[in-house]
Order: structure tokens, then C-alpha cells, then sequence
């Protein structure tokens, strides 16, 4: 079975620049209408289940704006990753 990530992007830290939708070599992440804290356009998971995990998008994000957690892992602020429950495999 493949892995599952959750790319989760922080409205606080993102600018806009769009460089981790321009390094994502699976195109998982798009340009998206809403607008951040800081008033720039927000990238999205515009394709998740492609993710494949290797953490490029977050790698270059001048701003570290980028998480990417496997489907169910714990992030850093202790959170699950909402993939695990969107597929509703398991219950918190």
C-alpha cells in the first residue's frame, strides 16, 4: 500500500511566492484564490493523493510555511495529520 502525506501550509509564514508550487515535481500544489494573513494568495494541495513524500515543497520554502507529515503521523505541534481523517481509516 502507498503512503499516504498531508501537505500543510501555515497562513501565518506564507508569502505567496509560490516556489514550493514551482519545485513540486508531481505538480501537488497549485496557486489557490484564498488569501493568508498577510493578505497573499495561498498555495494548496490541489492533488495530495500524488504527494510523494519528499519534502521538496518544504525544503524550499524560504518562509518554512511547508509541512509535509505522512497520513497519520504527528506533527510538530502535536497535531494528526488531517489525512488520516479525511480517509476516515482510523479514529483519534
Amino acid at each position: 500500500m502507498k503512503k499516504q502525506f498531508c501537505v500543510d501550509i501555515d497562513p501565518n509564514l506564507c508569502k505567496g511566492c509560490g516556489v514550493c508550487v514551482e519545485f513540486c515535481r508531481l505538480r501537488v500544489l497549485e496557486m489557490g484564490h484564498a488569501r493568508g494573513k498577510q493578505g497573499y494568495l495561498l498555495p494548496v494541495p490541489a492533488r495530495p493523493e500524488k504527494c510523494s513524500g519528499c519534502r521538496i515543497c518544504e525544503l524550499t520554502c524560504p518562509d518554512m510555511a511547508v509541512q509535509v507529515t505522512e497520513a497519520g503521523a504527528v506533527d510538530a505541534r502535536g497535531e494528526v495529520s488531517p489525512a488520516r481523517l479525511e480517509r476516515g481509516s482510523d479514529s483519534v
